[in-house]
């Protein structure tokens, strides 16, 4: 909660947003692996994904070193600010608990 309250989003719709991405967790990501244990690495691996927000659905690629995210939306509109926030708390929730 407290790091919640750190990120304060100023508006409901990314406050949904920030909240939704803590419920996605890793471990749902498990069925892309084949039975008995991890998939071997390669430049190929990616995990795609589909996650619907009050702006409508976001289309997700993650691979190493690499994520995608589109939707039908305008993201030049949005202030730079607001932007490097909604990064800042991106990361944020992907780096709780990963120590």
């Amino acid at each position: 909660q407290a790091q919640l309250r750190s990120l304060r989003p100023d508006t409901a719709e990314a406050e949904l947003v920030l909240l939704r991405g803590v419920l996605t967790s890793p471990t749902s990501q498990a069925s892309n692996s084949p039975a008995g244990g991890a998939a071997p690495k390669s430049a190929s691996a990616k995990t795609t994904l589909r996650c619907a927000v009050p702006a409508g659905t976001v289309r997700c690629q993650a691979r190493d070193g690499k994520i995608e995210m589109a939707m039908e939306r305008d993201f030049s509109a949005i202030d730079r600010r607001r932007l490097e926030e909604a990064i800042l708390a991106f990361f944020a929730t992907l780096d709780r608990g990963a120590d």
